[in-house]
């Protein structure tokens, strides 16, 4: 690949340094596990349950426990969903502020050897 000006290698340089350090924050920084022991030791009890229902031909009280089952996965799965993309959203402000910062500071380096250039 070959880039013809320089603000082109510059964006593809910040695009690498972005992706960069995104995934390293992405996979590195899940100190909380986000699925929630409660709700699987929950999800465990209704489907126990309905099994020993429909052991003993108790099909209605079966399915019964296997919607309380759908309810439980339900609420956990949108539970799970807000606290990932509070997670994303939390990292893309933390890196984006952190480009900017660096972005400003390369812009104040260019800008005083600009001036050291003329002088």
């Amino acid at each position: 690949m070959k880039f013809t000006n320089k603000p082109t290698r510059i964006k593809v340089g910040l695009l690498l340094i972005f992706l960069s350090t995104s995934i390293s924050v992405v996979f590195g920084q899940r100190n909380v596990p986000l699925s929630n022991p409660e709700n699987k030791a929950a999800l465990e009890v209704h489907d126990s349950r309905a099994q020993s229902f429909v052991a003993k031909n108790l099909n209605r009280f079966g399915l019964d426990k296997l919607k309380d089952y759908d309810k439980t996965l339900d609420s956990s799965f949108s539970t799970e969903l807000k606290d990932t993309l509070e997670l994303m959203e939390k990292t893309y402000l933390m890196n984006s502020s952190s480009l900017q910062t660096n972005l400003q500071q390369q812009k104040n380096k260019i800008q005083e050897l600009t001036e050291q250039k003329k002088n």
